[in-house]
């Protein structure tokens, strides 16, 4: 209610979590493995502690209420909501003034000039220029395939030995660029130089964990 006060949307759009990506668990079945269960709120009528049925009671109940409020509720079944949220951006609404809302930093690869990002942690707006400073200079157009390149551990998703984003950037600096670089640039790049650190051989060496990665973090490609 306060944001939507705040930043006076002409439209309020929630994606459901449609029970995770099935697509991503049969590419790599330990995908999100170390996830810790979420944390839910009390259930007032009987005390029950944090379960799958406190969790469904909660989640109708909240669908439920807000479809009393003038916001629109989208579900897609075996979807995570990113990719629910990722394919709006890119269709629905492609041409339009966009707020992303969510703490995840996944949503970093969405960032363009009409789409920015509040977190409800920070209590502010996320942009383009915000993944630069954070990432070494890393674009946001070029930070699934980073995120590919050097994994990440709280989706369980392991990348190539010894590349973090600051080695990346030292390294693979075609990240940095303001073109949309792919996975085979970076393969091409690498293979060059593969006798210049060890990190470009394994990062060639690597190729097939790379593109496997690139179906882990890319959004929107299970819709």
């Amino acid at each position: 209610r306060r944001l939507v006060h705040d930043l006076s949307p002409a439209i309020v759009v929630i994606a459901w979590e449609g029970g995770g990506s099935t697509q991503r668990r049969a590419i790599y079945s330990e995908y999100k493995a170390n996830r810790k269960p979420e944390r839910l709120n009390r259930f007032y009528e009987d005390d029950i502690p944090d379960t799958a049925d406190n969790r469904v009671w909660q989640m109708a109940t909240l669908a439920k209420l807000l479809k009393r409020f003038p916001v629109c509720q989208v579900y897609v079944s075996d979807c995570e909501g990113d990719d629910v949220i990722a394919h709006l951006h890119r269709n629905q609404y492609k041409d339009r003034k966009k707020i992303i809302l969510s703490n995840d930093k996944d949503f970093y690869q969405l960032l363009d000039e009409k789409t920015s990002i509040y977190s409800p942690q920070s209590k502010r707006l996320h942009t383009m220029e915000d993944v630069k400073k954070e990432f070494f200079g890393i674009q946001a157009h070029n930070f699934a395939l980073a995120k590919a390149l050097c994994g990440d551990k709280s989706d369980n998703i392991p990348g190539v030995k010894g590349l973090g984003f600051k080695t990346l950037v030292q390294r693979i600096p075609l990240l940095i660029s303001d073109a949309e670089v792919t996975i085979d640039e970076v393969i091409a790049y690498c293979n060059v130089r593969r006798n210049e650190a060890k990190v470009m051989m394994n990062t060639v060496q690597s190729e097939q964990l790379i593109r496997t990665n690139w179906r882990l973090v890319y959004l929107g490609g299970s819709t």
